[in-house]
């Protein structure tokens, strides 16, 4: 059922968990009287539609309906105390709530998964659709407590007190419900099998036709209860206390005392089972091992040996886990985790938390898994299963892009000085070190580890890690062009694959291998029957991904119509799945790497269909995804969203374009996509491309560059560029390169480049640009084009682009449209510069960074002497006094920042390279500050790092960034992720930024020139250009004048 969700959290001070769904989509932004709308899947696959207003939370769905108040909320927190409180749909997951008192309480629908709830009264509760999942309910009072829906398997029961609750039909075969109080309740039809009910209350309870099947009633008191059509085969009644029960005619219960003293004798029985199972889940004979073990679990049930059944029921879970039985394993690892955790066992606690990661991994939800993988590892200290822990940590790791994780814990059980690694284990975490070596690119290493593992093979009879390494040798050999060799390896890890997702994984490598050979029609059925497997097991990103593929093969094979359908649920599912994962931005960074390239396709298909308007909507909606979320959830925290509405269509683009009075030119790069294939193991689809090999007789293609451009009436013209054939060049540069040489010390000696730039990205348009140069021009790049110098770009008549245009970039055309809106009004038609305190910052005392050619010893950055006299003379021009040398600390620094009008800071800006080997922050980049006399934190270091810039709260209406590099970051098709894109996100509408270090003299000009005509007309674009223009008639050369790019809003 598609269910709607309202939710309004309350004020700043509202907890964020407050108004989370599930453990993985939370709404993490309270907002001040705006409406906020989302959409995503919950855990069911269910599209929420989410808005965020004011006052409390409020569900309806079909022929359900909840509402919680936030205030309720803070009341339990604060005394334990609700009775009769509104918790509907709040989401309590993990939460301690031990002896509160929740009498009357409405919590339908609400999650409390792994709460606990020991000892809570809940007397008259309304708990239908609420999530128990491995709550811990133990001396719990749920007396008439309405528990419709409830699934309580996993759930810790015992001694808890569920006197008259209904339970018609609930199904609690084989869960320890021993001490638990049923008196009265409502047992109809109930599945209690193989249930463990040793001293229940069942005084008057109604069992009609409820199946107890091998259950144990030792010692229950079941006087009065109506029995009529129960099935007891082989169950224990022994003990049991059953006067005046109805519709029951078997024989009467042995007396209990003496059994109980005779079945405590034979505990040795249930070892000796536990260990037979154990023997017989070696020869693989899974089926044989769970039934065994289930007669282990019923005989430590009967004589209360609670560490004996934990240790089974981790058992339990690992082989329905290895059978594909995904519920069963999960139900069980959660019963094995709560009882382990108390009778203390760590082996069997830790054994649950791998099963219970192992489902969620199965299942794709990576970062719940990842999440039971770090409580394992903290779990197995100085245990046993501690490399077990650090295999799954890294596969975990692994699958949400953190390959240095993934590959630190492979190798730290790989080079165990102590050599304690199992054969099993030391193939497990060959296997993890070969796909984080995928995953980062390393294609040589990950050979030479898989053939490692190859030798480990056999010698190990493992039937779990051997499918993982076929389906790596697949995805080796189709990077590397072995075509055949991936099909066959993909076809035998098919042939022995234990689990759906691998099954899936085979399916898709065949597809994928068949594809690059050209055979369309056999792929198009290898993916289908792929998909099939994903959508079987609810695998999201499974459907997506091989969505995409299917898409790109209909495509070369002529289908467009279904193509472009295909093609569409692929791209509406990576946008769920980005939402999924809100909050977790390194790896929404990830998954929109490989949304984007499922746009790129549709695009291709549109284009194809002669459909340019659609293509240009689709290339708009993979552009700044991370930022734009980030932007919109700080603008209606602070109640500074005027549209929350962030939808993409025609007439939205259009009316941005009329609304800034600008050209807008929007660039997306069209790539070879027929020979791009992405590792399941990768998260960038750019790291794994299998392409033919090219030469002087063999070229690759040209780059090609789709330009869209949108006239400030709103007509909208589509043209494409292609690279001109390059002088003393066989063919044309590649795109990056070309980018390269024209902002690598960009001099007189790398106008060639220009002049290509120009020919590629101008040329095709130049009769839709405005004819005076005042008109506005907002170039909209993708990926290495964020990084050209527009300004410089050269025509065959020598004039650079800026003397005929006013130029401005900007990530996207909605974060255009958003930064736009945080300006203040026009005043009679005209812009005005900033009223208010202005921060001047240049040239503080360097931090010091590890420096690789010292052996990674520190060393102090570079003074900047000419950044002073920069910052003195531009204070000057603002009214306020500098920040230099030691005053300018971080400290210092970050407190002005939030009460500025205007920011300008002249020192280095930082990248990935500068924070040590394979250490790259999700926000990559810093600046550098003064550092405190004394640091205690992060925050007094001397880094201002992007991550930090993102958690401040702007006014200021202009940041410049006088230094190195600042307009760079770590390229994705996301966009230059860095330091210029934090400011915006921060609040600042407009900033300033260089693609390269500029000598001191021209840039304190060029900064001197640029302020003064921002303060007289408050245009930034026109000052910017005036200031460029003016530098250049004094140092010519473009490294002295074109670094500066103005970014976001313009006027």
């Amino acid at each position: 059922m598609a269910l709607a969700l309202i939710v309004r959290p309350g004020a700043d001070s509202v907890s964020p968990a407050i108004c989370r769904l599930t453990a993985s989509s939370a709404l993490l932004l309270p907002t001040s009287g705006q409406f906020h709308m989302a959409t995503w899947l919950d855990r069911s696959g269910n599209r929420l539609l989410v808005l965020l207003l004011w006052g409390s939370c409020w569900g309806i769905g079909g022929d359900r309906a909840w509402g919680f108040n936030p205030e309720h909320l803070r009341q339990l927190f604060a005394t334990n105390q609700c009775e009769g409180c509104d918790l509907s749909g709040a989401d309590l997951s993990g939460q301690r709530m031990s002896y509160a008192n929740l009498s009357g309480a409405d919590l339908r629908g609400a999650n409390l998964s792994g709460a606990n709830l020991e000892s809570v009264l809940a007397w008259r509760a309304n708990l239908a659709g609420a999530n128990l999942t491995g709550a811990n309910l133990e001396d719990a009072t749920l007396s008439r407590a309405n528990l419709q829906g409830v699934n309580l398997r996993s759930a810790t029961l015992e001694d808890c007190d569920l006197d008259g609750t209904d339970l018609a039909g609930v199904d609690l075969s084989g869960v320890d419900l021993s001490k638990v109080s049923f008196n009265g309740a409502n047992l109809t039809e109930a599945k209690l099998m193989g249930a463990d009910l040793s001293w229940a209350e069942l005084n008057q309870a109604n069992l009609t036709n409820a199946d107890l099947t091998g259950a144990i009633l030792f010692g229950a008191d079941l006087n009065g209860a109506n029995l009529t059509g129960a099935k007891l085969d082989g169950a224990n009644i022994d003990g049991a206390e059953m006067a005046g029960v109805i519709g029951y005619g078997g024989p009467l219960p042995k007396e209990g005392p003496a059994i109980l003293i005779q079945e405590q004798q034979n505990s040795a029985e249930g070892d000796r089972l536990l260990e037979q199972g154990v023997n017989l889940l070696g020869q693989g004979r899974l089926p044989e091992a769970q039934a065994t073990w289930e007669q282990a679990l019923g005989i430590y049930r009967r004589d209360r040996d609670g560490a004996g059944a934990a240790v089974t029921m981790a058992q339990l879970a690992m082989v329905t886990f290895q059978r594909g039985q995904l519920d069963q394993a999960i139900d069980w690892g959660f019963q094995a985790l709560n009882l382990a955790r108390q009778e203390r066992s760590a082996s069997a606690e830790s054994v649950a938390l791998g099963i219970i990661g192992n489902v969620h991994y199965e299942r794709a939800d990576y970062l719940k898994a990842l999440e039971f993988y770090q409580q394992r590892l903290q779990a197995s200290a100085g245990g046993p299963f501690y490399h077990a822990a650090l295999i799954d940590r890294a596969k975990g790791a692994i699958a949400i892009g953190d390959y240095a994780t993934g590959m630190i814990d492979s190798l730290e059980v790989l080079n165990d000085p102590l050599q304690t690694a199992t054969p099993v284990r030391r193939l497990g975490a060959l296997i993890t070190m070969v796909q984080g070596l995928i995953g980062a690119g390393d294609y040589a290493q990950a050979r030479r580890y898989l053939n490692e593992a190859r030798q480990n093979l056999k010698g190990v009879s493992n039937r779990l890690w051997e499918p993982e390494f076929w389906q790596l040798s697949s995805a080796l050999d189709l990077n590397q062009g072995n075509f055949a060799a991936a099909i066959a390896a993909a076809e035998k890890a098919w042939e022995i694959a234990p689990s759906p997702r691998l099954k899936y994984a085979a399916q898709r490598s065949i597809g994928l291998a068949q594809a690059a050979q050209g055979n369309w029609g056999a792929a198009i059925k290898s993916y289908e029957a792929a998909l099939n497997i994903a959508q079987t097991v609810n695998d999201r990103r499974g459907q997506v991904e091989v969505l995409s593929d299917l898409g790109l093969a209909l495509h070369q094979s002529g289908d467009l119509n279904r193509a472009a359908s295909v093609l569409t649920q692929a791209s509406e599912g990576w946008d769920e799945l980005v939402k999924t994962f809100i909050g977790e931005d390194y790896f929404k960074v990830g998954f929109i790497e490989l949304q984007t390239q499922v746009n790129q396709r549709l695009q291709d298909v549109y284009l194809a269909q002669n459909r340019p308007e659609q293509a240009l909507v689709v290339s708009e909606q993979g552009r700044s995804r991370v930022f734009l979320d980030l932007m919109m959830g700080k603008l209606a925290a602070q109640g500074r969203l005027a549209n929350p509405d962030s939808a993409v269509s025609v007439e939205s683009i259009q009316a941005t374009a009329r609304s800034q009075r600008a050209t807008l030119v929007i660039y997306a790069v069209q790539q070879e996509d027929s020979t791009t294939y992405c590792s399941i193991y990768s998260k960038s689809c750019q790291l794994t491309t299998a392409k033919p090999q090219t030469s002087a007789l063999n070229p690759p293609p040209p780059d090609k560059v789709n330009i869209w451009v949108v006239s400030p009436e709103g007509q909208i013209h589509f043209r494409r560029g292609q690279l001109p054939q390059a002088e003393n060049q066989p063919h044309p540069l590649p795109l990056n390169d070309l980018v390269g040489r024209s902002r690598s010390k960009v001099t007189f000696q790398q106008l060639p480049s220009l002049r290509q730039l120009h020919s590629l990205l101008i040329e095709p348009i130049a009769d839709l640009l405005p004819k005076e140069p005042s008109d506005r021009v907002v170039f909209i790049p993708q990926g290495t084009l964020f990084l050209v110098p527009f300004a410089a770009l050269r025509n065959p008549d020598g004039q650079y682009l800026i003397q005929n245009h006013t130029l401005s970039v900007s990530p996207s055309i909605r974060v255009l449209a958003l930064a736009s809106s945080q300006l203040p009004p026009l005043s009679a038609g005209q812009a005005q510069p900033p009223r208010g305190p202005a921060l001047v910052v240049g040239n503080p005392t360097m931090p010091q960074i590890p420096d690789r050619n010292l052996g990674d010893q520190e060393r102090s950055l570079a003074p900047l002497p000419g950044a002073s006299l920069e910052a003195r003379a531009i204070a000057q021009l603002l009214n306020t006094q500098p920040l230099e040398g030691a005053a300018a600390t971080e400290t210092a620094v970050t407190a002005r920042m939030e009460e500025s009008q205007i920011i300008h800071l002249a020192t280095h800006g930082l990248l990935d390279d500068y924070f040590g080997e394979g250490v790259i922050p999700a926000v990559p980049g810093a600046l550098a500050l003064a550092p405190s006399p004394n640091p205690e934190g992060d925050d007094q270091d001397g880094f201002l790092t992007t991550e930090e810039i993102l958690n401040l709260k702007l006014k200021a209406q202009l940041v410049v960034l006088s230094a190195c590099d600042t307009g760079r970051g770590r390229l994705t098709s996301d966009g230059a992720i860095g330091l210029s894109r934090a400011f915006i996100v921060a609040g600042a509408p407009s900033t300033v930024v260089s693609l390269w270090a500029v000598p001191d003299q021209p840039t304190s000009e060029l900064m001197l020139t640029f302020y003064r005509e921002f303060l007289k007309s408050g245009d930034r674009a026109a000052a910017l250009r005036a200031a460029m223009l003016d530098t250049q008639q004094r140092h010519p050369d473009p490294v002295n004048w074109a670094a500066f790019s103005l970014v976001g809003a313009a006027r």
